[in-house]
């Protein structure tokens, strides 16, 4: 099947934002849509691609896709001036219809499924750009406690938290607190991965090291590495 899509990235080329205070909030604001859109296509790959750079310019020469080994790589104009113009919610609106139209351009182009596209962009409007996604509920061995878990992001942070129900009693805890580190974000595989360790612990096992809450003793337990940790 070839590699995943992994990861959607935004580029700028231009000079106004980075002469501004602006220039690390536009970055965070770009990664933030670009990450919450690309996490939302649900593993969709389009034919022969790994990733997908769109490059904002003030002005463009290159009109047209093109692919660099299966990048594929398309340049788009930003209107700066308008976009400092904007409050934080319309540069999220912004951002997102730029690289959404460009995205549909390019599956005009190249026969992508639009509608894997048109379904992440109405999720996130939807949800007025709150970044949430709840997985399954899982069981126990024992067939007496469910676990979930829920995944929130914000611009800095990512956290994962899990809802426990147990003995009549409902349980929410929060696991992992840490850095948003966007496509690349060890957090995905922590969510995808979390699961019940035995009848009364529910989290992450990674080689030795854990991180879980027992029911049993009220607690979590942490000693996972992340991102954070080599930083």
């Amino acid at each position: 099947m070839g590699r995943p899509l992994s990861d959607i990235t935004i580029y700028y080329h231009g000079t106004v934002l980075k002469k501004t205070s602006e220039d690390l909030e536009f970055r965070k604001t770009v990664n933030y849509i670009s990450d919450f859109y690309h996490n939302f296509l649900n593993g969709y790959k389009p034919p022969k691609t790994s990733r997908i750079t769109l490059h904002l310019r003030p002005n463009i020469s290159l009109t047209e896709p093109r692919y660099f080994g299966s990048i594929c790589i398309y340049d788009k104009m930003i209107d700066e001036e308008k976009y400092l113009s904007l409050s934080k919610h319309e540069k999220y609106k912004y951002i997102l219809d730029l690289l959404h139209f460009a995205i549909l351009e390019l599956s005009e182009t190249y026969g992508w499924d639009k509608s894997i596209f048109i379904n992440s962009y109405n999720h996130i409007i939807s949800n007025r750009f709150k970044f949430e996604r709840v997985y399954p509920k899982k069981t126990s061995r024992d067939r007496k406690s469910t676990g979930q878990v829920l995944l929130t992001k914000s611009e800095d942070k990512s956290i994962l938290s899990i809802q426990i129900s147990s003995g009549g009693k409902n349980i929410n805890k929060t696991l992992i607190e840490k850095k948003n580190w966007f496509w690349n974000d060890s957090i995905y595989e922590y969510s995808k991965t979390c699961k019940w360790l035995d009848n009364t612990k529910f989290g992450i096992k990674e080689y030795q090291r854990h991180c879980y809450y027992s029911v049993q003793d009220d607690k979590v337990f942490n000693d996972l590495l992340t991102e954070d940790d080599f930083v």
